[in-house]
């Protein structure tokens, strides 16, 4: 038993009131209809959970991938009705008609063809601009202080061809699907043990910048898993600090994390030392800020009172017992969220906000549910978005919605 509205709320109170009201109104409405036509076109699910979140909602892959459970079945059901896949084959640049409207697509082949291709709607769904450095810079995030995950070659293209047809632009607002990555360890989905999870599972350690000082209350991001990266994106570097008992509670007897372990200090990923000095030194950063911090931390734990960032009592335990650890996390991008500005239909829309007759963006690139940060308490709606809005565009482009 859900209550839509309840779920709506928490979105939009978590995008700080700068979302679509009415976009979630559509998806959240839509979900019961889309999870069935999904269903009828054999996509199979395995359980609903909460995931990250605190909502049953979730509907997990019956493998949990959508590489086995969604793709496959989708790309059949969309071939036995019509459509043809042009692989290899990467659109340029978008027709546009004297009376402005999008009526077609150039293309070019691996070969280096050109392919000119005529048609009443185009739907840009090209996933977002990940890896291109320039639009990233742009929300904040500077070359070599973040890595790329997720599919590769979202590089912006589908975002500079709604620009040059006349769309407007949602950069300034994207979110992101960042979590934390401590350089040369194993990714999450492949057992990595210090990505993610670190900045849920060690609210009770000290997060630092370059110069030695604290930044934010560590427990924030029980919160919002995505927001654990954004008040780093401002350091040149960030480190999070554990003592001995800190990191056994997170390692927890585990034989896979203590290799990782070992691994990072290995690359000096993670840094080791006896003393508060040592780990500063082994840092670059100065001994005197960083014992200064700690010093000032443990006092706040003793009395229970965070006079700085107000953390709770509960999260705070004192960094006293040697060997000290510098964990150092930097942001891991999946995908960047709202790229081109949409209306209710998912028609890109121009400077005037008026819809762009025949040019739809779906998917992250046209996802106006999200404003700076990608909310994950209602589990499953980044999906439930992309499936809702091409089937949205695709329904109007063909007629079968009014309007």
């Amino acid at each position: 038993e859900v209550d839509p509205g309840e779920v709506i709320r928490l979105e939009i109170e978590q995008s700080q009131y700068r979302c679509s009201g009415p976009g979630y109104v559509d998806m959240v409405h839509n979900s019961g209809e889309n999870i069935d036509w999904l269903l009828d076109n054999g996509v199979t699910f395995g359980q609903v959970d909460v995931d990250k979140g605190d909502i049953l909602v979730f509907h997990r892959f019956a493998n949990h991938t959508g590489g086995k459970d969604y793709v496959p079945a989708m790309v059949e059901a969309a071939e036995k009705n019509g459509v043809t896949f042009m692989y290899d084959t990467e659109g340029t640049s978008l027709i546009k008609a004297d009376d402005g409207s999008v009526a077609g697509a150039y293309a070019e082949t691996k070969g280096g063809d050109a392919i000119q291709i005529n048609a009443k709607s185009v739907i840009i769904a090209t996933g977002g601009f990940a890896d291109n450095q320039d639009y990233m810079a742009e929300c904040g995030l500077k070359p070599n202080s973040y890595v790329i995950g997720g599919v590769p070659g979202h590089d912006g293209l589908g975002h500079q061809m709604g620009i040059g047809a006349g769309a407007k632009s949602n950069r300034e607002s994207t979110a992101m699907l960042a979590a934390f990555k401590v350089p040369t360890t194993p990714g999450y989905y492949d057992n990595g043990k210090f990505d993610f999870v670190v900045g849920i599972a060690a609210p009770y350690s000290m997060w630092i910048n370059e110069k030695g000082e604290r930044f934010i209350n560590e427990d924030f991001a029980g919160a919002n898993a995505m927001a654990m990266t954004m008040p780093t994106w401002r350091n040149e570097k960030t480190y999070i600090i554990m003592d001995a008992p800190m990191m056994d509670m997170f390692v927890n007897g585990d034989a896979d994390a203590q290799k990782q372990l070992e691994d990072a200090i290995g690359e000096q990923e993670i840094l080791k030392a006896d003393t508060l000095d040592d780990l500063a030194s082994q840092a670059s950063i100065d001994a005197s800020a960083l014992t200064e911090t700690v010093d000032r931390y443990n006092g706040f734990a003793a009395t229970g009172a965070d006079l700085d960032y107000g953390k709770s009592a509960e999260a705070m335990m004192p960094l006293s017992t040697a060997p000290f650890y510098a964990i150092h996390v930097i942001p891991q991008v999946n995908t960047s969220i709202g790229s081109l500005q949409t209306d209710r239909t998912f028609h890109a829309v121009d400077e005037n906000h008026e819809p762009i007759k025949g040019l739809y963006v779906v998917g992250v690139e046209g996802a106006m549910l999200w404003n700076n940060i990608y909310t994950i308490n209602v589990g499953g709606t980044c999906n439930g978005n992309n499936v809702n809005s091409g089937r949205t565009a695709a329904n109007h482009a063909h007629g079968y919605i009014a309007g």
